[in-house]
């Protein structure tokens, strides 16, 4: 037993042990004790005594007495509490300088270091509203690859040893006590980051832009997603059908933000879409657009294999861009072939040519989605986009779109398995890292982790 303000942090007491007034030996006691508030919980005490004539040799005092009013609730239950010792080897990929990677293994969870306000979580039983997720899948884009081998994304800048990608989905390997909504086994997918939700950001429904928030990349060497397991709070993990595969359920992470870029431009049945680049995103934009209504779909891009993959994402139109062509020229060809300028643009090259070409191709009162992440400042021609009233609008993840997103992908209005270029094993996450940033017809690799 334990007095009301003590702290009791053992859970096993010591085979001997002796009352205070009485020569006693005590062969056996097993006991789990919880200190709650003002409540004391003794959960199952057996004890087993000998009375040791005059001469008593006490070896460990760890006896206190409680009140005779005091409310003691007993119950038989196992020493030791649930998972109390549960211990997960976790392995991840971590970069730890610009263009390296490295693994490392840690027990998880390793949430010291998160944003998550779990500062000091050392065992499994000690979590409340997260999950373990153990991963199966994850993707690796072109996000993942200007991250580390340029060693930042925009202005977010590496802070080494970091994890790596966001992308992922697997399965619940353990649920946080006040965790209702999953169970061990469930199929699920992540949404990356650490919303605070409490800010007015998160309370508005833009948990995606909340200042207290970090995107997985930056926080840790536990922050990233390519590893054998992954702890998030409950609200950022969605369930998987059972008809979406784990290669397409890993797939939800980039396909929300294709879906979120196309909420914010306002596609609608009718609309006329202008895509710059035909990277990962760029034709997840063409697949979203298209089945969100999208009457005509022009991509332009220098790579003639990533156009003839987008026209397998429903593009309408597609020019293949040379060095010579200049954006004024680029955007009346663009009219001309769409018959009409495009009211919606989305720049996913993350590159100054790629917004110019936006810019002047987008029709007067259009709008310019910005998706891609540029690493530098660029001069853009501002002036058009005054004059003709363009609304240039950006992107930063998602918010509320992975609901959405799994739906699409159940009822394949996106076929995002159309978009994986190579597979590889947990193994060989270097060679996946490689084959995306050498090969330029590469659109995303798969890497499994289990």
């Amino acid at each position: 037993m334990v007095h009301k303000d003590e702290v009791v942090k053992k859970k096993t007491v010591s085979p001997i042990m002796k009352h205070e007034d009485e020569d006693v030996k005590v062969k056996k006691v097993t006991a789990v004790m919880k200190h709650e508030d003002e409540d004391v919980k003794v959960k199952k005490v057996t004890a087993v005594m000998v009375h040791e004539e005059e001469d008593v040799k006490v070896k460990k005092v760890t006896t206190t007495l409680m009140p005779e009013d005091e409310d003691v609730k007993m119950k038989t239950v196992a020493a030791t509490m649930m998972h109390e010792h549960v211990k997960v080897t976790n392995v991840t990929v971590v970069m730890i300088a610009v263009a390296k990677l490295s693994i490392v293994s840690t027990a998880h969870p390793t949430l010291k270091e998160r944003s998550y306000s779990l500062r000091g979580v050392q065992r499994l039983s000690d979590l409340c509203s997260e999950v373990l997720v153990k991963i199966s899948k994850v993707c690796i884009c072109e996000n993942d690859d200007h991250y580390v081998y340029e060693g930042k994304l925009g202005d977010i800048e590496a802070k080494m040893p970091c994890g790596v990608c966001t992308a992922c989905m697997g399965t619940v390997a353990y649920c946080g006590r006040e965790v209702t909504d999953f169970k061990i086994g469930d199929r699920v997918t992540i949404e990356p980051g650490s919303p605070c939700g409490c800010c007015h950001m998160c309370t508005s429904g833009c948990y995606n832009l909340c200042e207290e928030s970090t995107c997985y990349m930056t926080e840790s060497v536990g922050g990233g997603c390519l590893a054998k397991y992954c702890m998030t709070k409950a609200h950022l993990v969605h369930k998987l059908p059972d008809c979406v595969c784990d290669e397409d359920g890993a797939m939800v992470q980039p396909l929300s933000m294709a879906l979120h870029a196309c909420n914010r431009a306002e596609v609608s049945a009718g609309s006329h879409v202008l895509v710059s680049g035909a990277g990962c995103m760029g034709l997840l934009c063409v697949g979203v657009a298209k089945a969100m209504g999208a009457t005509k779909i022009m991509v332009v891009d220098e790579n003639g294999e990533l156009l003839k993959k987008a026209c397998e994402m429903g593009a309408d139109h597609t020019i293949l861009l040379n060095c010579n062509m200049d954006a004024a020229t680029l955007a009346k060809r663009v009219e001309e072939e769409m018959g009409c300028p495009p009211n919606v643009s989305f720049e996913c090259t993350s590159t100054k040519k790629g917004m110019n070409n936006c810019i002047h191709a987008t029709e007067a009162s259009g709008t310019v989605m910005q998706v891609g992440v540029c690493n530098e400042e660029v001069t853009l021609p501002l002036y058009l986009a005054t004059m003709n009233e363009i609304d240039i609008k950006g992107i930063c993840c998602s918010a509320n779109c992975f609901p959405v997103a799994i739906e699409m992908i159940e009822n394949n209005m996106v076929c995002v398995n159309k978009l994986i270029s190579k597979c590889y094993d947990f193994s060989h996450y270097q060679d996946a890292f490689d084959f995306l940033h050498n090969n330029d017809d590469c659109i995303c690799c798969i890497v499994s982790c289990c």
